[in-house]
């Protein structure tokens, strides 16, 4: 908790980001996830200007205790606290076969434990979209195997912006 204040400025105290700050929430991610950005902001695999300064005094143990730290803070959700049902968008249930799109939902559902993948839901829609793009354009390249590269290489920026909102509202 100590070394998690830090990061209170962005990600809040108990690493659910403030509205409008557009960093993601790192409370209750897999520390796998959590483990592999740092790492990869670290080493530079991840560019972000805000990021990698903090990053590079971190040692390997220092990056294993903020992700332990996080995956264990409560985050609470829009869908749970108000009780909304969310219709599920078809690209993310289904994705898209005829443009060899998978669906979101197969590796960004809340039942699906995949080593050092996020859970995305709740995350501010402008971040996802951020993100989403990055990985089209190449200019994020730290996934696993290029499978987020892979899987948003046929969205489109209309396709973004709805599984950016749907995953935003859960």
């Amino acid at each position: 908790a100590t070394l998690a204040l830090q990061c209170s400025m962005c990600h809040g105290a108990r690493g659910t980001a403030s509205a409008g700050t557009n960093a993601p929430h790192l409370a209750g991610q897999p520390p796998s996830s959590t483990y592999k950005q740092l790492r990869d902001f670290k080493s530079g695999h991840r560019p972000s200007a805000v990021m990698q300064p903090l990053a590079t005094n971190l040692s390997d143990q220092d990056m294993r205790d903020l992700a332990a730290f996080y995956s264990q803070q409560q985050r609470e959700t829009l869908v749970g606290h108000a009780g909304i049902q969310v219709e599920v968008p078809r690209i993310v249930s289904n994705g898209s076969p005829m443009r060899n799109v998978g669906a979101c939902a197969t590796c960004h559902s809340p039942g699906v434990a995949r080593v050092a993948t996020p859970i995305i839901d709740g995350l501010p829609a402008a971040y996802i979209v951020d993100q989403l793009n990055a990985f089209k354009s190449g200019r994020r390249a730290n996934d696993i195997n290029q499978q987020m590269r892979n899987a948003v290489h046929g969205l489109t920026d209309q396709e973004i912006e709805v599984v950016a909102k749907y995953y935003a509202s859960r």
